[in-house]
């Protein structure tokens, strides 16, 4: 693959890959697959800077360093590995769509830069309180199940946003969703609730 740069899209998914070295040279590379594998690093990547969608689920990541030079990159895809920290997104303000689902996450606060998430997927970790993205911030999507948030009310009047899924955390209140002007849906299965009368007048 290094001799391949005109490189655009590579699928290499369900492999047993555990060096992404070989393709450092793949400077024309928008679209990269490589989940299923054994990586546990994905510093080679910071030269692939045309990157637009990664998707590296299924591997043995601990953290996302080296691909903070992609500033282009739209779409991360990082499930089931064994991340700890997200400080390397921090400044990668392109990102409109990231999961980070079955991780080993307690704080995902430095995610309130990226301005531009539209879906967040954090699912399955441990953290125990959402970034404070601004009130228009583009965020549409948002999905927390099984994590141990005791609070969302950060997410009121969010302009934007029309899902939220929040199921098995550690919630008690949730009626300042409904000053959400644009939300749908709210699953909040498995949490401490007893009033929802606020998001019941508007057929939440």
């Amino acid at each position: 693959l290094s001799s391949m740069k005109n490189l655009v899209t590579a699928n290499l998914h369900r492999n047993a890959i555990n060096d992404l070295t070989a393709l450092q040279a793949c400077s024309s590379l928008t679209t990269l697959d490589v989940s299923y594998n054994a990586l546990s690093s994905l510093t080679p990547l910071g030269s692939c800077e045309s990157l637009t969608k990664l998707y590296v689920g299924n591997n043995s990541l601990e953290n996302l360093s080296g691909i903070e030079s992609i500033k282009g990159l739209t779409t991360l895809s990082a499930p089931f590995n064994s991340i700890t920290t997200v400080s390397a997104l921090q400044t990668m303000n392109s990102i409109t769509d990231l999961d980070i689902s079955s991780n080993k996450l307690t704080d995902i606060s430095c995610l309130a830069s990226l301005n531009k998430l539209q879906k967040l997927n954090f699912s399955r970790n441990q953290v125990t309180k959402l970034p404070e993205w601004e009130v228009d911030c583009a965020l549409v999507t948002i999905d927390g199940s099984y994590n141990k948030l005791g609070s969302i009310t950060t997410l009121a009047g969010y302009k934007h946003l029309n899902e939220v899924l929040m199921d098995y955390n550690q919630l008690y209140y949730v009626n300042s969703l409904a000053n959400c002007p644009k939300l749908i849906k709210v699953s909040v299965y498995g949490n401490e609730i007893s009033d929802v009368s606020e998001l019941t007048k508007k057929d939440i």
